[in-house]
């Protein structure tokens, strides 16, 4: 199984994005950037886990009976590109690469996997192979050459 774990901010938003916010406040996504992560899954069939902070509003870590409003909301975003989020990562350790390393411990159907993040790869070095980190630009959300990127490792 091939997996994309998928920040949000500085992937498919950037600062060139519409102002256009969540309820919560957050920058929303873009169109054409979640048309290239849409790209990436159509090359490669790979599915989406959710890294990013936008996971912290899931019913599985607050314990609410439905998603938050944000959540909610790019969850039916991604649909529309017909994207669905098959996992997130646990919201225990203090490093997005150490919470990546265990997702991929607890699941060893994933034989091929990537990291898109705006997050500089230092970030990752101590916790997962960085050779699998693309990182973003966080102004500009993914291009088109890290999409290519992405599939060429997948």
């Amino acid at each position: 199984m091939k997996v994309i774990f998928l920040d949000i901010d500085g992937v498919l938003n950037g600062f060139s994005t519409t102002k256009e916010t969540t309820p919560e406040g957050y920058l929303f996504v873009e169109d054409r950037l979640v048309a290239r992560l849409q790209k990436i899954i159509e090359s490669t069939g790979a599915q989406v886990v959710l890294s990013s902070s936008w996971r912290l509003e899931a019913k599985e870590f607050t314990g609410k009976e439905v998603d938050g409003e944000d959540l909610t909301l790019l969850k039916e975003k991604l649909a529309e590109f017909g994207i669905s989020i098959i996992g997130m990562t646990c919201n225990r350790g203090a490093y997005r690469g150490w919470q990546i390393r265990r997702y991929l411990k607890d699941h060893p159907e994933i034989d091929k996997w990537i990291v898109l993040d705006d997050m500089p790869t230092y970030e990752f070095q101590e916790h997962i192979n960085t050779k699998y980190v693309i990182q973003t630009f966080c102004n500009n959300g993914i291009s088109d050459l890290e999409v290519e990127n992405a599939i060429e490792l997948l």
